[in-house]
């Protein structure tokens, strides 16, 4: 439900606009409300409305690095079980692939080790080594495509691993000041 709320403090009446719920983009409520907030059983000091007030109508300056540092918590959070996720179906990967290589386990792990370096130090003169690794695993049933599922798999979840570290310093760097 979303509410606009208006509160005049002098005679502690409140003001408010509101929508329900939304489902399938239909508005299934929406009303107008003019009352007094001094409820039956409850009511408010000017203190508790200067406080719903602040919460609703902010006319405080924002204080950025707070923001910035729950932006970076939050996009954290966001992130982490996606890396999760993505590592636990890449060693799923891993592990088909390898039994599908008829005891060259060993030739995929070198694989996807050269991948990494190749991506960690941008050295392209390890792309003869990927080749190579390449063609004796295609030689024992896998296929190209599988390969490059595998090596982009890789990629990816380097890239995610990255910008989780990246926020863990900057969410770091930030509580230290």
């Amino acid at each position: 439900m979303i509410l606009y709320y208006s509160i005049c403090h002098q005679q502690g009446t409140v003001y408010a606009c509101f929508f329900g719920k939304c489902s399938d983009h239909a508005i299934t409520n929406i009303g107008m409300y003019e009352g007094s907030i001094q409820n039956q059983s409850q009511q408010f000091q000017p203190q508790q409305l200067q406080q719903l007030s602040d919460l609703l109508f902010p006319s405080k300056p924002y204080d950025f690095p707070v923001l910035k540092r729950e932006i970076a918590r939050l996009k954290y959070q966001e992130l982490a079980p996606r890396v999760r996720n993505e590592k636990i179906k890449f060693e799923e990967l891993i592990t088909n692939l390898k039994t599908k290589t008829d005891g060259l386990e060993d030739i995929v792990d070198l694989l996807l080790d050269a991948q990494k370096k190749a991506i960690k130090n941008n050295d392209q003169s390890i792309q003869g080594q990927l080749t190579a690794y390449k063609n004796v695993l295609e030689r024992k049933n896998l296929t190209k495509n599988e390969l490059q599922i595998l090596l982009s798999k890789q990629t990816e979840l380097n890239q995610l691993e990255e910008q989780l570290a990246n926020l863990q310093i900057n969410e770091g760097l930030a509580n230290c000041k």
